[in-house]
């Protein structure tokens, strides 16, 4: 997990670059119960023995309440029951553990505001990288009232800054 700054005219905007090959794919089962598999995005196969969390909101993102916690088969598969209120799943391996939480919802959610913000949206050349590769990727900075106002910034100078998982400014440059 990376987060990267980005500073122009007095603005800094922050985003978090989560860099993990992980991801779940879920279908709500009958009787409240909800399959998840676990798969890898760079090769789309199952990951075996994935742990999985599953957490409702409680009053602050940061606080959230353990509904389930369990582990996928060896085929990267699980059925949990679902507490109606489980919101969020985390999913994990030994090796990867930078998973963003994901939403759990049978329906599409978006923000409407109308107020403008900076955002900066970040790519990369692929999903995961090892100690020593090279991140390559690019960075969009725009402003945004909602999903009908995007606007990119313009003639402005930033400066872009990656810190690793403590804190350690690994990489800077200015676009």
């Amino acid at each position: 997990v990376y987060l990267v700054t980005a500073k122009a005219d007095g603005m800094t905007c922050h985003t978090m670059l989560y860099n993990s090959d992980l991801a779940a794919l879920t279908l709500p089962l009958p009787d409240d119960k909800l399959r998840i598999v676990v798969v890898s995005k760079t090769t789309g196969k199952p990951v075996p023995f994935a742990n999985i969390r599953l957490t409702r909101y409680n009053g602050s993102w940061n606080n959230d309440t353990i509904t389930e916690t369990t582990k996928a088969d060896k085929k990267g598969e699980a059925v949990c029951g679902r507490d109606k209120k489980s919101s969020r799943i985390y999913i994990w391996t030994e090796d990867d553990k930078a998973f963003k939480a994901d939403y759990l919802s049978k329906y599409f959610y978006t923000q409407n505001t109308k107020e403008r913000r900076a955002v900066l949206t970040v790519f990369t050349d692929r999903a995961a990288y090892k100690p020593g590769d090279t991140v390559k990727g690019n960075v969009v900075a725009h402003n945004s009232a909602d999903e009908n106002d995007i606007r990119p910034v313009a003639q402005r100078t930033l400066r872009l800054a990656i810190n690793d998982t403590e804190g350690k400014c690994v990489a800077t440059d200015t676009v």
